[in-house]
């Protein structure tokens, strides 16, 4: 389900509800387990279990098989971060994702 009508959003792609375990890289080398919450071509929100992300570019997300999507960090607040995509992904990309990696059933139904 698009997160866009839930929230009001009025970006310029759907973002679609998802759980996808990966891992950030800055461009200095530091690692980060990461949990995708929700995912569109240009972007994602992330959840991060306590560790410090700074604001710069030059992050990688490593994520479902995928090479590393390259972006930057568009907000950060405690716990979560939104990554701004260097390169949008294809929709099709999007959609094998979303299908492949839904969040629980009890988090959907709210």
């Amino acid at each position: 389900m698009s997160t866009d009508s839930i929230h009001g959003d009025r970006r310029a792609e759907p973002r679609f509800d998802t759980r996808i375990d990966g891992r950030i890289r800055s461009s200095k080398g530091a690692r980060f387990p990461v949990q995708v919450e929700d995912l569109s071509a240009t972007g994602c929100r992330i959840s991060m279990a306590d560790q410090y992300v700074a604001a710069s570019s030059g992050w990688a997300l490593k994520i479902g098989g995928l090479e590393a999507l390259g972006g930057e960090m568009a907000w950060i607040s405690e716990g979560s971060a939104g990554i701004r995509f260097s390169d949008p992904l294809h929709p099709a990309i999007v959609s094998h994702l979303v299908a492949a990696n839904p969040p629980p059933e009890d988090e959907s139904a709210d």
